[in-house]
């Protein structure tokens, strides 16, 4: 497995760090470290950067390639992702204090969404090295499941230890017409337990999780999505928030690009966009 890690600070390296040795066998520790720099005298101490974090890395027995490269930040990530062949993107962020993360790079990591060709780990400033609960967002919209792309792209997260939680928002814009006033005031069980599309969705997931021995726990909210979705991960405890990137073309893509777009703007612990 290829992991590239495009460092700016070196404050988000702990919680970097547990990830990549959560994610690569025993056998397999090495990770590629990228700094992009606007000009050749920026060289040097992007270098020193990068050796410090290698050193880092090193003491947790994670062997490291270093790379500089002089450009715009988002074309030098993703043109070394796409070259490199890599298996996940990782970056991290850094902001005021007090002030949400992602503000100060918004245009960068939504270059990085829409164009990486590997899932993206977005890592937070408020991030702790545990993925002990996991809020999984899954929307039902494509196929193969957000599920089934998170076990074949990245297996290592799913060993049995975690627990996660299948969050599906149900809100009046989006719903279908026809759809029962109470299906839109339901909770998970209510939802599995009539069969409702929502229910099946949930059961789906579920049956999936208990493949791979995952303790899942199906939740539904109602409201609009981003907001619902934040309240969740802002109150749940979570680790990790792993929302899918969304493939097609036309208003529908646009809707669901936005939306990704929105949740990695606000929320401030980890996120992990599939593809």
């Amino acid at each position: 497995m290829k992991i590239l890690i495009a460092i700016a600070t070196p404050s988000h390296l702990a919680a970097i760090t547990f990830f990549v040795s959560r994610l690569l066998p025993e056998t397999e520790k090495q990770v590629t470290l990228l700094r992009a720099v606007r000009g050749e005298e920026r060289r040097a101490a992007a270098l020193a950067l990068l050796a410090q974090a290698g050193a880092d890395l090193k003491q947790a027995g994670i062997a490291a390639e270093m790379k500089v490269a002089v450009g715009n930040a988002g074309k030098v990530v993703i043109n070394e992702a796409k070259t490199g062949q890599y298996d996940l993107l990782i970056v991290g962020h850094t902001s005021a204090a007090g002030q949400p993360t992602r503000r100060f790079t918004g245009s960068v990591v939504r270059r990085l969404v829409a164009h990486a060709p590997c899932p993206v780990l977005v890592v937070g400033r408020e991030t702790e090295a545990s993925v002990e609960q996991i809020l999984l967002c899954d929307a039902g919209t494509k196929s193969p499941s957000l599920i089934e792309r998170l076990a074949a792209q990245l297996p290592g997260l799913l060993d049995g230890t975690e627990t996660i939680t299948i969050l599906h928002v149900m809100s009046q814009i989006s719903a279908a017409p026809g759809i029962p006033g109470k299906q839109l005031r339901a909770d998970a069980e209510e939802l599995i337990e009539i069969h409702a599309p929502e229910g099946r969705l949930l059961e789906r997931d579920i049956n999936l999780l208990r493949r791979f021995h995952v303790q899942a726990k199906p939740k539904v909210r109602h409201g609009q999505v981003v907001q619902e979705i934040m309240a969740e991960a802002d109150g749940g405890g979570y680790g990790l928030v792993v929302i899918g990137a969304h493939a097609g073309s036309g208003w529908q893509r646009y809707l669901l690009e936005d939306l990704a777009q929105q949740i990695l703007t606000h929320l401030e612990c980890t996120v992990l966009v599939i593809r």
